[in-house]
């Protein structure tokens, strides 16, 4: 069957519950790891020059943004991966991550500010080398490095938040 639907159905509309949990934080991983896995793959196969240097901007901005801007940081981490979802050259994979926006940034921020001095700035390492290691892959247009390195970047943050999902419910 064929039906005819208004216009007005078209649209999705999403609620989710702010990221104020880390519970919830973990929920909103878990879909981000299943959209983003696939979005990854489709921008390693479907990458542009100018998705590349959108990708590679916001890169560079993570990078440079140092250690004593938060906001900054989670701005530039979240501008990265919605430059993935723009290199799909599907507009549903950019909507819905910015759907999700407001608690990605959240979860970021909340990620950020977990670490302080030192720890903060090799945190912010780690996180680029990975960010590094998915910009390589859809730059050489590898969608199977590029699933890998973004699923090892997000179950990264997942068991961190598992872990100490654990440790919260041995000490209730």
């Amino acid at each position: 069957g064929v039906f005819v639907a208004d216009g007005n159905s078209r649209r999705l509309n999403f609620e989710f519950e702010r990221v104020g949990s880390v519970r919830s934080a973990v929920q909103i991983l878990e879909l981000r790891l299943g959209v983003e896995t696939e979005a990854v793959t489709l921008a390693a196969t479907r990458r542009t020059p100018a998705a590349i240097a959108e990708i590679t901007q916001a890169f560079d901005r993570l990078n440079s943004a140092g250690t004593d801007d938060i906001e900054q940081e989670a701005a530039a981490d979240f501008a990265f991966h919605l430059a993935i979802a723009r290199a799909t050259n599907n507009p549903h994979f950019p909507q819905f991550l910015e759907a999700l926006g407001g608690d990605i940034t959240l979860d970021l921020r909340l990620k950020l500010g977990q670490w302080s001095g030192q720890s903060h700035g090799a945190y912010t390492k780690r996180i680029v080398r990975e960010h590094g290691a998915i910009l390589s892959a859809i730059s050489q247009g590898d969608p199977k490095a590029a699933r890998t390195a973004l699923q090892r970047h997000l179950n990264d943050s997942l068991a961190r938040y598992r872990l100490f999902l654990a440790q919260d419910q041995q000490t209730s």
